[in-house]
């Protein structure tokens, strides 16, 4: 069997969330409160117990609280997430699998390496995705080491698509329905928090 290391994308600035337009101050996404917890640390708590080993994608010395290994964006270009994959899959030891999920989906399946694993087995597939509620969730994915040199070549394209690459290496879509609440439902806004509030 494969270990498998996950890594929670925790780079972005998360605006829309946080405010920072209006309040500078203002709590960035990791760090905004849901049911008394850290986003993240509902994240973290979800997929630990899933992989061999977890680290955070991020640049915010506070992330070295949860006592996990911290892995830079390997560039000071702003890529998106695709960002943090490659700093996962950069750090990867052969022949793991890696795991991302963003810092803001508290909702993730108990269940979900398993899931996403017997897929890759299934189909030999580059990467296996999540889907829910006939939407892709590329960032919630688990990645075989190859990825990597075609995930280099697209961002020296500049090319930061995220959908683009998984189509682009043939990732294989896991469906899990429509289940409520949706395990990828993802928070980026007050709103979304607030609800997210209502479905715990």
């Amino acid at each position: 069997m494969q270990p498998i290391h996950g890594i929670v994308i925790a780079g972005g600035e998360g605006r829309r969330l946080a405010n920072k337009d209006t309040d500078p101050h203002a709590p960035s996404k990791p760090f905004r409160q849901l049911n008394g917890k850290f986003l993240i640390r509902h994240v973290i708590d979800k997929i630990t117990p899933q992989v061999d080993l977890l680290a955070i994608n991020g640049s915010d010395p506070a992330l070295s609280e949860f006592d996990l290994p911290l892995l830079s964006d390997l560039t000071d270009e702003r890529r998106g997430p695709l960002e943090g994959l490659f700093a996962g899959l950069s750090a990867l030891p052969s022949p793991a699998l890696l795991l991302t999920v963003p810092t803001d989906t508290p909702f993730l399946p108990d269940n979900l390496v398993s899931i996403l694993q017997q897929a890759l087995t299934q189909t030999d597939a580059a990467a296996a995705i999540t889907r829910s509620h006939n939407k892709d969730h590329p960032t919630v994915g688990l990645w075989r080491p190859e990825v990597l040199d075609a995930l280099e070549d697209q961002l020296e394209a500049g090319h930061y698509s995220f959908m683009r690459f998984i189509d682009k290496i043939g990732a294989v879509r896991v469906d899990f329905g429509d289940d409520k609440p949706d395990p990828f439902f993802n928070i980026n806004t007050p709103d979304d928090l607030a609800k997210a509030e209502t479905l715990l």
